[in-house]
């Protein structure tokens, strides 16, 4: 759903989302399925182009845990903290300073995001956010005794085992190839 910026005032205006109001629950199906979320941000006018948004998701994945396969619901509580900026038409050898990875940058930094013709697609950034939110590898909460919380067995103390046998060393292409001109 896009949010009219032209609408928002120097004081800001506040919004709710959640399942019951409907506003992003069809773009956020397919990461969180029938699981609740509920979406609280504010929209601040900082200039005649540029907005303040702030806020926060809070919902739920189901997922499967990466290391005994349970079936278990991964919680998100993930804040934002954003800029809203005209899109600048980027030049072929624009010269704008970004972060090669994500993980280079810091998390309570602010971001920038661009929109266009006066409007925010707001469900597709908080589907972005709640995306990024979802790790690689999922697991339900580990307790004190390093245990998880769903299945108690303690991951730590086991090792991994696959059933393929990793060769030592690896044969040279050039001893496969003797073998095919024989």
């Amino acid at each position: 759903m896009y949010i009219d910026l032209r609408e928002i005032t120097p004081e800001g205006k506040s919004f709710i989302w959640n399942r019951n109001t409907g506003e992003a629950r069809e773009i956020l199906k397919d990461l969180i399925g029938p699981q609740p979320f509920s979406a609280k941000f504010t929209l601040r006018k900082l200039n005649h182009r540029d907005f303040d948004l702030t806020g926060h998701i809070e919902t739920g994945t189901d997922e499967q845990c990466s290391h005994c396969g349970i079936d278990f619901v991964y919680d998100i509580y993930q804040k934002f903290h954003e800029i809203l900026i005209p899109r600048q038409q980027e030049e072929r050898t624009g010269r704008y300073a970004k972060v090669n990875h994500i993980s280079d940058s810091k998390a309570s930094e602010l971001n920038v995001q661009q929109y266009d013709e006066d409007r925010f697609n707001m469900a597709e950034f908080l589907h972005e956010v709640v995306g990024l939110a979802i790790p690689f590898s999922p697991h339900p909460p580990v307790l004190e005794d390093d245990s998880c919380a769903k299945c108690h067995k303690v991951w730590g103390a086991e090792t991994l085992m696959y059933d393929d046998p990793i060769p030592v060393e690896k044969p040279s292409p050039f001893e496969v190839l003797k073998v095919l001109k024989k």
